[in-house]
């Protein structure tokens, strides 16, 4: 067995290889001037949900441009250092410009869960802050229960945004990101991450994002996401 290695609890699975870019200010904009990368090669690591791309594109389009209107928070595509995939602080939120579509869709929807949850409640940013190391039992129900609230929160941020026809998808793709982490942290492996994906996972019931003023609370690059 592989030596576990030590690990931040927010931290998420590279996935893709193909390269976004986010400009612009309008939705409409946003989506039509993401360059091929960001949708490029259906083949390459496809969502085994079957959602076309171009959705993904619009719907990313929608939802970081709510995120930055009706939160206040900044989200930008840069290049985020391998292995990771983005980053959060409390105030921004990063997404690696490597990433499919889709997955950049679900890392930034999955880091405003975490950046509500960081600017709303001491413990859970100190659970999202700690090192996981040769985690008890209790450890990873905690840091499970941790990150399916972090999918409540971005199901909630999915609806108020006028997106309602991607929870199956979120709810599958949230359910595979914590399977895959908590089999990270007990092992210290990094299985296939596709291969923890289940269809038809039970929806992810949205909770209500309580009201917050984005604060920083340590350096951006203290925070960063695999």
């Amino acid at each position: 067995m592989a030596t576990p290695r030590a690990l931040l609890p927010t931290r998420i699975p590279r996935l893709g290889a193909n390269r976004i870019s986010f400009t612009g200010h309008w939705v409409s904009d946003l989506a039509s001037e993401m360059p091929d990368g960001f949708s490029h090669d259906p083949s390459h690591d496809p969502s085994p949900f079957g959602v076309g791309v171009e959705r993904f594109r619009e719907a990313y389009a929608m939802v970081s441009a709510f995120v930055e209107s009706r939160y206040g928070l900044a989200v930008t595509v840069e290049d985020v250092p391998a292995p990771f995939t983005g980053d959060l602080d409390g105030e921004r939120i990063v997404v690696d410009h490597e990433l499919s579509g889709e997955d950049a869709l679900f890392i930034m929807a999955h880091l405003f869960g975490h950046t509500v949850q960081w600017n709303t409640n001491a413990a859970e940013r100190a659970l999202g802050s700690q090192v996981v190391n040769n985690p008890t039992p209790e450890l990873l129900e905690q840091l499970a229960a941790y990150e399916r609230r972090a999918a409540s929160f971005a199901m909630q941020l999915f609806h108020e945004a006028g997106v309602h026809d991607l929870d199956q998808w979120l709810s599958d793709y949230s359910a595979c990101d914590i399977q895959y982490l908590c089999e990270f942290y007990r092992t210290g492996v990094k299985a296939p991450f596709r291969s923890f994906w289940k269809h038809a996972t039970p929806i992810i019931q949205p909770v209500a994002v309580p009201a917050f003023a984005p604060t920083r609370w340590r350096p951006r690059n203290a925070g960063v996401v695999i």
